[in-house]
């Protein structure tokens, strides 16, 4: 992993960005992906951002936020996602 993302990113932190896209699953992610492989994404994860209309989306970013040093943050839509200085941060490097 490390090979892509210096392949990819130059080094650069990326953010991460989960949005539920059915509210039928039991969780949008499972957070041991982040956490098994702590060590890496706490290397090259910029933020974890979670969208979702789920409580348990929610509790679940917050096991990343115990168990790591990644900031993370959560909305219940895309709208107020953007709004946030993490989306206007993310708009300005796309040129928006």
């Amino acid at each position: 992993m490390t090979n892509y993302f210096s392949n990819h990113f130059n080094n650069n932190k990326i953010g991460i960005l989960i949005i539920r896209q059915n509210l039928d699953h039991a969780y949008s992610f499972d957070p041991s992906i982040l956490i098994n492989e702590k060590e890496k994404f706490e290397n090259h994860a910029k933020w974890v951002t979670v969208i979702s209309e789920k409580g348990n989306d929610f509790q679940n970013l917050e096991f990343v936020k115990m168990l790591t040093n990644i900031p993370c943050y959560s909305f219940e839509s895309y709208q107020d996602f953007e709004s946030s200085l993490v989306g206007k941060e993310l708009q300005l490097k796309n040129g928006n």
